[in-house]
């Protein structure tokens, strides 16, 4: 959607894309980057010129997570898991015997919603001055976005 509004942006998926080994200086880069605050982000977050943390109510954030389960199924493959370190999933595209597991995922991730919000936040609270928070919030058939 952003990428939309900012003309010869590219935008990259940092759980499914490649990063560039070299940023073009002609460029607008938009980054999805989930784990940026993680000990496995796509780029330090130090090295991100802005940034934009979507902070949604439970039902906004339930809604996010149904959308990228439908992402998971379409590639196969949802969370990371630590342990095995792969993919959640058998890699096949559209394979019905995912969905169990992707819903598992769904639940675990809000279940932990509030504990990572909050060390999210205290993470962030090093990068203030170049933080945006985003509201996002569901209505009729459209999502909506409230900066602060």
């Amino acid at each position: 959607m952003l990428k939309s509004l900012i003309s010869g942006a590219v935008d990259i998926d940092g759980d499914y894309e490649e990063m560039p080994s070299i940023f073009n200086n002609d460029l607008f880069y938009i980054i999805e980057d989930v784990h940026a605050l993680t000990s496995k982000p796509c780029l330090p977050i130090e090295n991100y010129d802005l940034i934009f943390y979507l902070l949604p109510s439970p039902f906004s954030h339930l809604t996010f997570w149904f959308k990228r389960m439908i992402r998971w199924f379409e590639n196969g493959k949802g969370g990371w898991d630590k342990e095995t370190q792969d993919w959640v999933g058998n890699k096949k595209p559209y394979s019905l015997s995912n969905i169990p597991a992707f819903f598992n995922l769904l639940i675990q991730d809000f279940k932990n919603r509030k504990k990572w919000i909050k060390e999210d936040m205290e993470a962030l609270s090093l990068f203030l001055e170049k933080t945006t928070f985003v509201y996002p919030q569901w209505t009729k058939g459209q999502i909506k976005f409230d900066l602060s």
